[in-house]
């Protein structure tokens, strides 16, 4: 019984996404009205929003900062070795593609 109770006590802390997706309350865009970035699916995929421009920033917990516009990347700096990473679920900043390993 002691499980159980430590159990439902433990599951009111957990969080989640969730979405709810309403296509009709969409503002409707254009690529014009996104300067320098296009649009790109919304972290539901429900709607077209702005893309993420450079130095933006992007990426986060189920991509809630958003996503980087095409040509750019979400690039998390490292803390132990300060070179920048791609990682899921960091908030990171938008950046011209990243090459590992300085290649150009």
């Amino acid at each position: 019984m002691l499980v159980t109770a430590l159990l439902l006590f433990s599951l009111r802390f957990v969080s989640g996404f969730s979405c709810v997706c309403s296509p009709a309350e969409c503002e409707e865009l254009s690529e014009g009205d996104c300067p320098g970035g296009g649009t790109v699916w919304d972290p539901c995929g429900c709607c077209r929003v702005c893309a993420r421009v450079e130095n933006e920033p992007c990426g986060g917990p189920y991509g809630f900062y958003g996503s980087c516009a095409e040509g750019l990347e979400c690039v998390v700096a490292a803390h132990a070795t300060g070179k920048p990473v791609l990682a899921a679920n960091s908030e990171g900043i938008c950046t011209r593609e990243y090459h590992q390993f300085g290649a150009l």
